[in-house]
């Protein structure tokens, strides 16, 4: 019988060595995670639209973070508020545990699939007593910092098994303060654990003193950092750079004036990789990762531009949607694992069509359409910090009214106390876009004979998304 058992047991471990092992290489994406990437395109192309974003004005958000922040509330939700939430991530025909499942196994494939060189590999859950860990691998070509964690008004009492799935799920956890006392304290001691996290990146999240009525506070960033593949390049010193320090009231907007804001900390890093494919072809990208979601107008004095300008000359892929009235470039990173994507209207009139007609189908088509074309595109480098005005009156065009509405919110699945409610969600972002002119990688050229394309994004509105190639989740 122990002889037995023994066997048993080495057997078990063997097998689930194997699977832990094999499951380190490579995770594969489920349906859950797909459709959860399309549905938070989607919920970001919806929520630029609904931030109403005035001419001649630079914005750029992560919708993977805020859709992160809401789905951390959607686990305490109930009633009319777990529906709306439901409606506004395009989250339906989802069972609700598969949703926060999905929404882990993303941020494990965030950290795990992007993991490019396991020899670079840093020991990773680096615990912190402020919501969540860090996860980092060794990078040269691209970083993604992720911060998500929820702050809550300290009377406020939470329950323990919304705590213990929200560590499940999401790796935090809810954090007391006393904002009513202690508001400026508070506030030094959240900006002080986010520009920790994000090694510096995202310095002064909370730019004024919380509201004493503050309730619950969510708070995200992301700080993205990539090199893009520009083999053949050179650079013009007399084009401009978008470059943007965004500077406003963060809480001038919030229901009844009062914030939120979210913590979570999670960071993967990334190494080199061969690029997947070659400049001619495209590895099925269904849906967006973790990416920067930017729109930008016309670039001028107003938006704060410096020099110089990146050209790049060679096989790129490319395409003509005129039921968009854009072209669509895909300029990839030197990891090959992102891809910077710009759409640029047809004309200075066409924006607004682009801006009522995209969809997140029309990103996947475009993915999968574009042709590789022999294009030298002037490019701008891009590098600015913002944190999007209006984003609590944006949810509000959504239908996350409840939410903000103390009495309404129905959070009963987060704490037994009927009144609490989300006061604000504060969301900053940090990206800065750099050329790699100094990379050494040969590319397939074009075929011989085939038409030069000359772009400039000079002085021209343009929107562009970094798209994870494996997943297709725009970040």
């Amino acid at each position: 019988m122990f002889r037995i058992l023994s066997v048993w047991l080495v057997t078990w471990v063997l097998v689930s060595s194997r699977y832990l092992a094999s499951e380190a290489q490579i995770r594969p994406l489920t349906f859950a995670m797909r459709k959860l990437a399309f549905s938070t395109n989607q919920f970001g192309i919806d929520l630029y639209r609904a931030l109403k974003v005035p001419k001649n004005e630079v914005v750029a958000f992560c919708p993977f973070c805020i859709s992160t922040s809401l789905a951390m509330i959607l686990l305490g939700a109930q009633g009319r508020s777990a529906n709306a939430l439901q409606q506004a991530l395009y989250l339906w025909g989802v069972r609700q545990e598969d949703v926060h499942i999905a929404f882990h196994d993303l941020l494990i494939h965030l950290r795990d699939n992007l993991q490019v060189t396991p020899g670079h590999h840093i020991p990773d859950h680096l615990g912190n007593g402020n919501g969540g860990y860090r996860q980092e691998y060794g990078v040269q070509d691209f970083e993604i910092l992720l911060f998500n964690s929820i702050y809550v008004q300290r009377e406020y009492s939470i329950l323990y098994h919304y705590q213990k799935f929200l560590h499940t799920f999401y790796n935090t956890s809810v954090h007391p303060l006393d904002f009513s006392m202690y508001g400026e304290e508070s506030r030094l001691h959240i900006n002080a654990i986010v520009e920790k996290q994000t090694k510096g990146n995202i310095k002064n999240i909370l730019d004024q003193p919380l509201p004493k009525t503050t309730s619950v506070l969510l708070l995200n960033a992301l700080s993205f950092d990539g090199v893009l593949d520009i083999s053949g390049s050179t650079t013009n010193p007399t084009a401009e750079d978008v470059h943007r320090n965004s500077q406003y009231n963060q809480f001038s907007q919030g229901y009844n004036n009062h914030p939120f804001s979210l913590n979570h900390a999670f960071q993967p890093t990334h190494s080199r990789l061969p690029p997947i494919g070659g400049p001619g072809s495209y590895y099925a990208p269904s849906f967006s990762q973790a990416m920067t979601y930017a729109a930008a107008t016309p670039y001028n004095t107003h938006n704060f531009i410096t020099p110089p300008t990146r050209t790049r000359q060679g096989g790129l892929r490319h395409g003509i949607y005129d039921y968009l009235g854009c072209t669509g470039v895909e300029v990839p990173f030197r990891s090959g694992l992102l891809s910077l994507v710009l759409l640029i209207p047809s004309d200075t009139s066409s924006i607004n069509m682009l801006e009522t007609r995209l969809n997140a189908q029309h990103i996947t088509d475009i993915l999968g359409t574009m042709q590789s074309k022999n294009v030298i595109l002037e490019i701008p480098h891009i590098s600015f910090e913002d944190s999007p005005k209006n984003l609590t009156q944006a949810l509000f065009r959504s239908g996350l009214v409840d939410l903000f509405t103390p009495g309404f919110a129905e959070l009963l699945g987060m704490s037994d106390f009927r009144w609490l409610h989300i006061t604000n969600l504060i969301h900053k972002i940090n990206v800065n876009i750099k050329n790699g002119n100094n990379v050494n990688h040969q590319q397939t050229a074009p075929p011989s004979g085939q038409e030069t394309i000359h772009m400039s994004l000079q002085d021209k509105p343009f929107l562009f998304f970094v798209i994870d190639n494996i997943s297709g989740l725009a970040l």
